[in-house]
C-alpha cells in the first residue's frame, strides 16, 4: 500500500487561516468542484505534487477531514511547511531546521502519522546512504523518527535490508574462495580490501542506531571469517589477511564477536610480521650486496683498473641500474632510509668522478639522472641537485682535438704555415709584477726550450754568424670545459667522498685560470683544474689537511702533439702565482660534532694592473707552476 501523504486542504485548494473557517459547506463546495475536475479526465484521476490521485483515493482523503481529530491533524501539517514538504516528497529541511514540538508526544498524532512518517523516513535513509553523503545521514538520525512503537521497525527496514545484502555479498566471496572459484585470487587479492571496505561502509555502519548492532556484530564477523580464510592454507596471504581483519577490527562490535577478532587479529598480525621481517632481512642483505658492488665498481674507477674505462663507460650506467628495482626500493620502509642514501650517494660519487677525471658527460648525466630518483633524505637530495646542476650545466665536455680535424685540412694548413712561415709563439703576457724589468711569463725561457747560444759583444774581433733559429714545438690550441685537466701522470686527482666540503672558485672576466691545489706537507698537487673566465667552479669532497693554491693565468690553452691536456700551457698571456694563503681542510670538533671547512675565492688580473683582486698571491715561474 502506498503511504505517500497528500494534505487533503491543498488538494482541495484550500488555505484556511484558521481550522474553524474550514466547515462543511466549504469542504463540500470545494470536493464537487475537484470531482468535476476528475470526471473530465480520461483516467478519472487527477495529478497532484508528481503522483496520480484516483477519485477513490481523493474521496478518502476528503472524508478525513470529517473527523475531528484527523481535520486537526492535517491542518497542524498544513501549516508546517517543512513537515508537509518532507511527508510528501522527503525534503530533508524538517531536520536541519528540526524542533521540538508538544504534539511529537500525543499518542493520536503518533497513531495518525506514523504510517507516512516511517514511509517517507526509511526512504529518506536509505537513499541518503546509497548516495553516501555521510552530514545528511548523520543529520537525519539526529531526529528520532516521530512514530510510534509500532512502526519504529519499519524506519529502518529498508536500510536493514540493504546491509544484510552486503553481508550475503561479503560471505559469497568467502565462500568462491574458499572453493577456489574467486576472480580475486588470480591477481594475489590485490583489490579485496577495496571491495569490502566500499561494500561495508563502516563509517556510516558505525553511525546508526543501537537498533542496528546486531547487524553490525554479523558483518564484522563475516570479515572476519573472509580474513582468516586468506590467512589459512592454501593461501597463506598474511599481508591481505591483515588489511581485512583491519577493516572488521574497526566496525563497531561488542562482546564476544569483539574479543573474537582482537585474538584472531593478534595470530594474524604475528604471521605477517615474521614474513615481512624475513623479506627484510632478504633486502637488506640484497642491497648491502649492491653497495658492495658498486663500492667496488668506485674503487676500480679511482684506481684505473675498471673495465669500464675502456669503453668509455657506455654500458656503466646500464651495469648499476639494472641490479636495482628503484620502485621497490623506494617502497620500502623508512629503516631503508641509510641503505638508499647510501646508493644514491655512491652513484652519485661514481657520476662526478667519470665526468670530472674522465671527461665524460654522457654516462655522468645518466647515473645523476638515476640517482635523483632514489627516495633520500632532504639533505642527500640538496647534494645530489648540486651535482645534477653541474653536470647538466657545466661539465658539457667540448674538446677540439686535431685527430678529428679532416685530413686535407691539416694538410692546408701545414703548407700554408710552410709558406707565409709563420710558426706558432706565445704573445705578449700579463705585467702583474711591479718590476720594470720582469720578462714576459709566457715567453720561452731555457727551462722551457732549448736555446742557442750566439755571441753578441760588439767589442768582439771576430763575429760568429748567427744560425738560423730553430722552429720552436707547435702548440694545438684546445677548447677546454670548466673541471679536471686529465692525463696527469705525476699525479692522481684524490677525494674523501665521506667530507662534503668545498673550494669555490670565481675567475673574472680577462683570462682563463688553471689551478692547482697543492698540499703543505709535501707539496703535491691533488688536484688540477681548469676554470673560464667568467665563470665558477667547485672543488668538492677535498681530503683533510693543509693547502694552497698554484694557478696559471691566460689564454689559448694548448698542448703538443700527442701530449694530454694536463702538459699543455697556456699560449698567449700566461702569467703564474703561488697563493701565500693556506687554506686549512681540517675538521675542526665542536661541542655537536664536527665543523666542516668550505671556502670561496675570487681570481681576478687585469692587464697592466699590479693587483690580484681578493686572494694574495706571489709571482712563479712556468717551471714553478709545473713541478709539483
Amino acid at each position: 500500500m502506498n503511504m505517500s501523504y497528500i494534505n487533503p486542504f491543498e488538494l482541495l485548494n484550500l488555505s484556511p487561516i484558521n481550522l474553524s473557517e474550514v466547515d462543511g459547506i466549504t469542504i463540500n463546495k470545494a470536493k464537487r468542484k475537484l470531482l468535476a475536475e476528475i470526471e473530465l479526465s480520461e483516467n478519472e484521476a487527477i495529478l497532484f505534487k508528481k503522483q496520480e490521485v484516483s477519485k477513490s483515493n481523493c474521496i478518502a482523503l476528503i472524508d478525513d477531514l470529517d473527523n475531528k481529530l484527523k481535520r486537526e491533524f492535517h491542518f497542524y501539517v498544513y501549516q508546517n511547511p517543512n513537515f508537509n514538504n518532507f511527508l510528501t516528497s522527503g525534503d530533508l529541511t524538517l531536520f536541519t531546521q528540526f524542533k521540538v514540538e508538544s504534539i511529537y508526544k500525543d499518542i493520536d498524532f503518533l497513531d495518525f502519522i506514523s504510517p507516512y512518517f516511517s514511509e517517507r523516513y526509511d526512504s529518506l535513509l536509505l537513499k541518503t546512504i546509497k548516495i553516501g553523503k555521510l552530514n545528511n545521514i548523520r543529520t537525519i538520525l539526529s531526529v528520532k523518527p516521530i512514530v510510534n512503537d509500532t512502526y519504529f521497525e519499519k524506519c529502518y527496514k529498508g536500510t536493514y535490508a540493504y546491509l544484510k545484502d552486503i553481508d550475503a555479498d561479503i560471505r559469497k566471496i568467502a565462500g568462491q574462495i574458499e572453493n577456489g572459484e574467486s576472480k580475486y585470487i588470480l591477481n594475489g587479492f590485490i583489490e579485496l580490501p577495496k571491495v569490502v571496505s566500499e561494500k561495508t561502509h563502516v563509517d556510516i555502519l558505525n553511525m546508526l542506531p543501537l537498533y542496528f548492532q546486531s547487524l553490525r556484530n554479523q558483518l564484522a564477523q563475516t570479515i572476519k571469517h573472509l580474513a582468516v580464510i586468506l590467512n589459512n592454507d592454501p593461501f597463506s596471504n598474511y599481508e591481505y589477511a591483515v588489511k581485512i581483519i583491519e577493516i572488521a577490527k574497526t566496525v563497531n562490535s561488542d562482546g564476544l564477536v569483539a574479543q573474537t577478532i582482537t585474538k584472531d587479529s593478534i595470530v594474524l598480525q604475528n604471521n605477517y610480521t615474521s614474513v615481512v621481517k624475513s623479506k627484510e632481512e632478504e633486502m637488506f642483505h640484497h642491497y648491502r650486496a649492491i653497495i658492495r658492488n658498486i663500492e667496488k665498481l668506485l674503487l676500480d674507477i679511482d684506481r684505473r683498473v675498471s673495465p669500464h674505462i675502456n669503453n668509455n663507460f657506455d654500458r656503466i650506467s646500464n651495469a648499476i641500474t639494472s641490479e636495482i628495482d628503484i620502485s621497490e626500493l623506494n617502497a620500502l620502509p623508512n629503516k631503508f632510509n641509510d641503505i638508499r642514501n647510501r646508493i644514491a650517494e655512491i652513484i652519485k660519487n661514481i657520476a662526478i668522478t667519470i665526468c670530472n677525471e674522465f671527461r665524460h658527460a654522457e654516462p655522468s648525466r645518466e647515473l645523476i639522472q638515476f640517482a635523483s630518483t632514489i627516495k633520500v633524505d632532504d639533505s642527500m637530495k640538496v647534494k645530489i641537485q648540486q651535482e645534477y646542476d653541474i653536470i647538466y650545466n657545466e661539465h658539457h665536455i667540448t674538446y677540439l682535438k686535431l685527430k678529428h680535424v679532416s685530413p686535407w685540412i691539416i694538410v692546408a694548413i701545414i703548407i700554408l704555415a710552410i709558406i707565409i712561415g709563420v710558426y706558432f709563439t706565445p704573445s705578449t703576457s700579463v705585467n702583474e709584477s711591479s718590476s720594470s724589468n720582469a720578462s714576459s711569463s709566457n715567453s720561452p725561457t731555457p727551462n722551457d726550450y732549448p736555446q742557442q747560444t750566439t755571441s753578441n759583444s760588439p767589442s768582439s774581433e771576430t763575429t760568429t754568424q748567427a744560425q738560423p733559429n730553430p722552429p720552436q714545438p707547435t702548440f694545438t690550441a684546445i677548447s677546454m670545459s670548466n673541471g679536471n685537466i686529465t692525463g696527469c701522470s705525476n699525479f692522481k686527482a684524490k677525494y674523501d667522498y665521506n667530507i662534503d666540503n668545498k673550494l669555490i672558485i670565481s675567475v673574472g672576466n680577462n683570462t682563463d685560470a688553471a689551478v692547482k691545489l697543492c698540499k703543505q706537507s709535501n707539496s703535491k698537487c691533488i688536484r688540477f683544474v681548469y676554470i673560464n673566465k667568467n665563470t665558477t667552479y667547485i672543488m668538492k669532497n677535498i681530503p683533510e689537511g693543509k693547502y694552497y693554491l698554484k694557478i696559471a693565468y691566460g689564454e689559448d690553452w694548448g698542448i703538443l702533439d700527442g701530449e694530454p691536456y694536463c702538459n699543455g700551457k697556456f699560449t698567449k698571456n700566461a702569467l703564474y702565482k703561488k697563493g701565500s694563503q693556506i687554506l686549512d681542510y681540517n675538521l675542526v670538533q665542536t661541542s655537536d660534532g664536527y665543523e666542516v671547512p668550505s671556502f670561496s675565492l675570487k681570481l681576478k688580473v687585469e692587464y697592466g694592473d699590479r693587483t690580484m683582486n681578493e686572494f694574495s698571491t706571489n709571482r712563479i715561474s712556468s717551471n714553478e707552476f709545473t713541478n709539483d
